[in-house]
């Protein structure tokens, strides 16, 4: 089953010290490509959604953003008065060996410094770490569905045109004995204006117009396109990642198209190579944005 790399996820969480809004937004990109927006609250879990996106949801560009919607302060938050005298020494001493006269505002100074101001909102117990976890991956589980509903309009979208490609194939069939034959009229009526006062040898002119009826021949092409045909619709069904190999079999069948397009010397079949080639454009389009 087709997934598209679309979704969204959208959810609340309520812990001790805060109520969290999650957002998570995917779009289409060749690799991983993870930006996450937390508050300094919890921004020592970075690590551990990183790796949920990347496990759960494998490629594409996606935004999760995670912002406060009602904290909860109520938490103490005190001076650290041994590690403010000690910057406080440190500070003088650098002072006097640099011979600095001008004479700073330390208490100014000292507050913003590492360890000074403390407070235990910062410290996240497994508790409130697993409650936002456990968030995360509703989102996840949101986008992933999200992604399974875009799949399915996607499939349906590319079975049709595989569809048309197929009915065009056919199509090209009924014009293939006309094309030999004008070939074979037109070769004719070539070597007689060219040669006009020489003996037509007419087995050595079947014999030449055999190999070079043989070379000319799109029916393995055909074949081939149909069989790339059949093979892109039973993959459509597999469980894994699809997207990249969609593309390949996609890539062998423009090859296909391109050698019937440059053998045929028809106008009817070119004209219908053309309608083929815009029915594949679009389907490649289409599964860059497919898991």
């Amino acid at each position: 089953m087709l997934k598209s790399m679309t979704g969204f996820g959208t959810t609340i969480c309520t812990t001790d010290k805060a109520v969290y809004n999650i957002e998570l937004k995917t779009i289409n990109n060749k690799q991983a490509d993870i930006s996450i927006k937390l508050p300094l609250l919890i921004k020592s879990l970075e690590i551990d959604i990183r790796n949920l996106l990347t496990q759960k949801l494998q490629r594409g560009k996606m935004d999760l953003k995670i912002s406060i919607v009602n904290p909860n302060l109520a938490q103490s938050a005190y001076v650290n008065y041994e590690q403010i005298q000690n910057w406080y020494i440190q500070l003088k001493d650098l002072k006097e060996k640099l011979n600095i006269e001008y004479s700073p505002d330390y208490l100014s100074l000292l507050l913003n410094l590492p360890g000074v101001i403390v407070s235990d909102i910062y410290d996240i117990t497994e508790q409130e770490k697993q409650l936002i976890l456990d968030a995360i991956n509703e989102v996840i589980r949101q986008t992933d569905e999200f992604r399974l509903i875009e799949g399915e309009a996607l499939s349906k979208n590319l079975i049709e045109r595989i569809k048309v490609i197929l009915n065009v194939l056919n199509e090209i069939s009924l014009f293939e004995k006309e094309r030999i034959k004008n070939i074979e009229n037109r070769l004719k009526q070539n070597f007689e204006y060219f040669f006009e006062n020489v003996e037509l040898d007419k087995n050595r002119f079947a014999q030449e117009m055999f190999y070079y009826i043989e070379k000319i021949d799109i029916t393995e092409e055909k074949v081939r396109l149909a069989k790339h045909c059949d093979h892109f619709l039973s993959t459509m069904k597999d469980e894994e990642a699809l997207g990249r190999k969609l593309i390949f079999i996609t890539q062998e069948m423009m090859r296909e198209v391109n050698t019937i397009g440059a053998k045929a010397n028809d106008y009817n079949i070119q004209h219908r190579v053309v309608l083929i080639k815009d029915e594949l454009e679009k389907i490649r389009e289409q599964l860059f944005n497919v898991l």
